[in-house]
């Protein structure tokens, strides 16, 4: 009688043991199967959202450096800022750039407003130069840098030997009356004219 009993409560602890251990192995790959769905849909929402980023170089089919683009998050934690191809604008970094936004456009438009100063000044203003030559011709003929001494010498303004533009591209070299034009920005040009004739001394 008590070898049957054993039997029975051996029998039944085995199958009690089966059964947790097959529930346990289900509930496990339940699991899995949930924590699968859930990275799977925060990928989604990684791939949806979008955050702003600063590239901090040219990028093909994206900006240049400097620009402020929106990518999507996976994107840009994933890729370009791992590489330091791109920083994420946070709002302390988004009030910075638009600081310094503003005082480029500050200065901008302080250095166009000196350029139309400096531009009506030199307008229509002639310099003479008193030059060795014989016949109408200038011996060695007069160049940038004579320019931009009397320039200096007159009005305390200095140009360097790009931003003026001589008569053919060269040197001058005759006696006469001529047009040169003075490069103060990219878009402020000024024309003055040349004044040359003989010393005869």
């Amino acid at each position: 009688m008590l070898t049957k009993n054993f039997k029975i409560y051996y029998s039944a602890h085995i199958s009690n043991s089966l059964f947790f251990k097959k529930n346990k192995k289900h509930n496990i790959i339940e699991i899995f199967k949930k924590i699968h769905i859930l990275l799977m849909f925060l990928k989604k929402i990684m791939a949806v959202k979008k955050i702003s980023i600063e590239l901090l170089q040219d990028v093909a089919h994206m900006g240049r450096k400097g620009d402020i683009i929106e990518v999507s998050s996976a994107q840009a934690r994933n890729s370009l800022i791992p590489k330091k191809i791109a920083i994420e604008v946070t709002p302390e970094r988004l009030k910075k750039l638009e600081q310094d936004k503003k005082r480029a456009q500050d200065q901008a438009r302080e250095r166009l407003e000196k350029a139309f100063d400096i531009q009506k000044t030199l307008e229509n203003q002639e310099f003479h130069f008193s030059l060795k030559g014989k016949n109408g011709k200038i011996f060695g003929g007069l160049g940038e840098h004579e320019i931009i001494s009397a320039i200096d010498k007159k009005f305390h303004i200095h140009f360097e030997k790009r931003d003026i533009k001589l008569p053919n591209k060269t040197h001058i070299k005759t006696t006469g009356r001529h047009l040169v034009y003075i490069h103060i920005t990219h878009d402020t040009i000024a024309k003055i004219f040349i004044e040359i004739t003989i010393d005869e001394k």
